[in-house]
């Protein structure tokens, strides 16, 4: 049905105390849940850093990712998504939200969290993966997720 999403962020920049993030956002007025399928972090630096999963985390400073598109291309017109993935690249830690999960990304190397649509998101809600930079150092890293809707 072409309802089937992937998307990624820019590359994230991490510094020092800040943190990047890329998220899902269902908006309020959605007619759909959206069902979280896969994440991917890829870290392109030589220091290993934390990236946690949460629920309806603070989405601070956000801008929308253009990178997003219906795996289904063959479907015409390509129907766009309900929800918006977005992304910050200079922000605190989460202030509200359940933190789900965390894993390490080992340097230079790409972590691989997959859900298979048990995390389902409905209109209002969010599911955001934020990057925690490891100290001083500026860690380069990128963000990519697979939804779909219903």
């Amino acid at each position: 049905e072409g309802r089937y999403y992937i998307g990624h962020t820019p590359v994230l920049p991490l510094s020092a105390n800040l943190c990047a993030w890329g998220a899902l956002l269902n908006p309020v007025c959605s007619p759909v849940n959206l069902f979280v399928n896969v994440f991917t972090v890829s870290n392109y630096s030589s220091s290993p850093f934390q990236a946690q999963a949460w629920l309806n985390a603070t989405l601070e400073n956000a801008a929308e990712s253009p990178h997003v598109s219906s795996s289904n291309i063959a479907q015409h017109p390509i129907r766009d998504p309900v929800v918006r993935l977005l992304y910050a690249k200079e922000s605190g830690r989460p202030s509200y939200g359940t933190s789900l999960l965390s894993r390490i990304a080992q340097p230079n190397a790409t972590i691989v969290a997959q859900f298979g649509g048990e995390i389902i998101v409905p209109p209002g809600s969010s599911f955001a993966v934020y990057l925690y930079s490891p100290g001083t150092q500026r860690i380069n890293a990128e963000l990519a997720l697979g939804w779909w809707e219903e």
